[in-house]
């Protein structure tokens, strides 16, 4: 019964929207939501003039190349890039015309395919930028920029620094030359471009000390055609009096066949101001100066969209409001998600994990194999891999990923009971929540886990806070966000835990100071708001009359929503459980089958995209056919003969 429901749904779906294009167009809401879901894929698209690099087109796009690349490594779900991601933008678009010198482009590090480029070019942080030279080979892994403040000024003056010394030590040589004359006779100029018929306008910029400007003119105007600009700094004092130069900045126009420059007059020694004086001068003269600006890509009226994406955008967002009408549920899919991330992507990712880093990992497998809730085929694995990892003095990334699956049998798969799939840690785009929220929701559980080891003698309460202080720290993707959690566990944690008791509301305490800190940040996901939590609506006895929190009936709320009983199970393959396990997971499933109907994913299980479109085809060819029979039948009634008197009675 389950496959004719879903053909229904997707088919008044599929009509739905059809008979809106006919009539008109699609609604705002729909082309808002259209256009946020296809955009959510990565923090670039190509509209933002980026590159955007995977493991398949990385070599053949960076190395070899006449121009050089700036490439970031980031991590789409990790909160520093968010914030990085406008410079990004911003810098591609203001070095939209460089793109013969140099290309900016990015890779998602969070992509589990990318995985093995980020381990290989050893990126231990986000985002990372690195340079790699014109004409560059595969061995090169790139030169990382200074970690300075990332602003768009900053790496543009950096940028520039990296470009004048590529050219200074010979490569680059078909770029435009953005070096300082340095000659103290104007006639050596005059002659260099005497020899290229094609050189019209030859400028020539001088500034006292800002020496990142000009460059940056001349990439800016680089592919106007007929045009070379040069610049001398105000250190090339002979040049300046030669010229009759006596303020900074200035601009003249030197023509090999005049003996005296044309000065152009400036407004003021900025990037913005030389360009529009150059600009104005050309078109005045009647060149043509190219101008493309690039378009950013909306969703036009009358433009009909991918109607699997826009199905699959209004799944995702009736399973977010499903998700939200819950309330605080711990999904046994976000804790595996968060454990299946963590081992293939973030601990794999490493180039080479020994000592202090190697003792983290040990503490993470340690907790792990105590408090994760798995069944009897996970537990096994990660035992053997927690007793493997301990015997080893290092372990390079390669090795832990071949571990991986050779305890596992294939792949985590074996011995996981859900496919990779966020269900209460699903964001309303691909780059919201996920992981970071998987990981704050798999610690909490662990230390409300570790509850009922409380009473052993030898009990430590900072097993599961320092093996996530260590996890964090040597392992998180996010550098800022690692930095913020050291300093909150030096600040606090040793001060605070004294028992299990106060693990669980440390971590709580903790995790509430990051959302004060980060509400209204605009790496905040829209539909998902950073609040103190519980709620008073889902916990009220947590706060007192003068709300203030009620930390006995915090801990008693925290003990009920992460404990294991209280788990949603929705998804898990009773396969991978014993007898026991599997007959206590149906009971706990059967309370979350209102979400059977409601998860994108699960729906598609049996039930594809493939099969969608087949069943839509269909559906159009026999809507075809029954018009154009309709069609024939009309037809044939307006070709039939009038009947006369004669016809019936016979002919005289």
């Amino acid at each position: 019964m389950e496959v004719p429901f879903k053909i229904h749904i997707y088919l008044s779906v599929f009509l739905i929207v059809l008979i809106c294009l006919c009539e008109s167009a699609l609604t705002p809401e729909i082309k808002k939501l259209y256009g946020s879901f296809i955009s959510g894929k990565g923090l670039y698209n190509d509209d933002d003039g980026i590159v955007i690099l995977n493991a398949t087109n990385f070599k053949k796009q960076v190395y070899n190349t006449n121009n050089a690349w700036l490439v970031e490594f980031y991590n789409s779900w990790c909160g520093h890039c968010h914030k990085f991601a406008p410079v990004w933008k911003t810098l591609a678009a203001s070095m939209e015309e460089w793109r013969n010198v140099v290309r900016l482009a990015a890779i998602d590090c969070a992509d589990e395919e990318n995985t093995p480029v980020c381990r290989d070019y050893d990126i231990m942080a986000y985002p990372t930028i690195k340079f790699f030279s014109a004409h560059s080979p595969p061995s090169n892994l790139g030169d990382e920029m200074i970690r300075t403040s990332r602003t768009e000024k900053n790496i543009t003056e950096e940028l520039v620094r990296i470009l004048q010394k590529e050219q200074s030590e010979g490569r680059g040589v078909h770029w435009p030359n953005i070096l300082p004359y340095r000659s103290h006779d104007i006639k050596n100029l005059k002659k260099e471009y005497e020899s290229h018929e094609e050189v019209q306008y030859l400028f020539l910029l001088f500034v006292d000390g800002k020496d990142d400007i000009p460059p940056q003119v001349i990439l800016d105007l680089s592919n106007i055609k007929g045009v070379e600009i040069r610049f001398a700094s105000s250190e090339n004092e002979v040049l300046a009096r030669l010229l009759g130069i006596h303020s900074y900045p200035s601009l003249v126009l030197v023509d090999p066949a005049k003996s005296e420059p044309e000065y152009l007059r400036l407004e003021e020694e900025t990037r913005e101001s030389f360009r529009r004086t150059i600009k104005s001068y050309l078109e005045a003269k009647g060149v043509i100066v190219p101008d493309e600006p690039r378009t950013v890509r909306v969703l036009a009226g009358n433009e009909e969209p991918n109607m699997m994406e826009l199905i699959e955008a209004q799944e995702n967002e009736k399973f977010l409001r499903k998700i939200k009408d819950m309330g605080d549920v711990v999904f046994l899919a976000d804790l595996e998600s968060t454990l299946r991330y963590s081992l293939e992507q973030e601990v794999s990712a490493r180039k080479v994990i020994t000592g202090d880093a190697l003792v983290a990992l040990n503490n993470y497998l340690s907790v792990l194999a105590k408090y994760f809730p798995i069944g009897e085929a996970g537990i096994n694995f990660l035992q053997e891999l927690k007793d493997t990892v301990f015997q080893l003095k290092e372990i390079t990334g390669v090795k832990l990923e071949s571990l991986l699956r050779n305890l596992s049998g294939t792949s985590l798969d074996s011995v996981l009971s859900t496919k990779e799939e966020w269900m209460g840690c699903r964001g309303s785009e691909s780059y919201f929540r996920g992981f970071p929220c998987g990981l704050w929701t798999m610690f909490h559980y662990m230390t409300v886990s570790a509850l009922k080891d409380s009473e052993h003698v030898h009990f430590d309460p900072f097993e599961v806070l320092e093996a996530m202080l260590g996890y964090v720290t040597y392992f998180f993707g996010c550098t800022q966000c690692s930095q913020h959690f050291r300093q909150m566990a030096n600040r606090s944690m040793k001060a605070k835990v004294t028992n299990a008791q106060q693990a669980v509301l440390w971590l709580w305490s903790a995790h509430n100071e990051v959302n004060q800190r980060l509400a209204n940040d605009p790496t905040e996901d829209p539909r998902f708001p950073k609040i103190q939590f519980p709620s008073s609506e889902r916990c009220p006895k947590c706060r007192d009359a003068n709300n203030r929190w009620d930390e006995a009936n915090v801990l008693k709320y925290l003990s009920s929503v992460y404990h294991q009983d209280n788990l949603n199970y929705l998804g898990s393959n009773t396969r991978l459980y014993s007898l026991e396990e599997a007959d206590l997971l149906v009971k706990k499933t059967s309370k979350a089958e209102v979400l059977q109907e409601v998860s994108p994913k699960k729906q598609n299980k049996d039930f594809n995209i493939f099969d969608i479109s087949l069943c839509v085809a269909l559906y159009v060819v026999s809507a075809l056919i029954c018009v154009a029979v309709c069609l024939k039948f009309i037809l044939r009634r307006r070709s039939r003969k009038k009947a006369y008197v004669h016809d019936m009675l016979g002919r005289v």
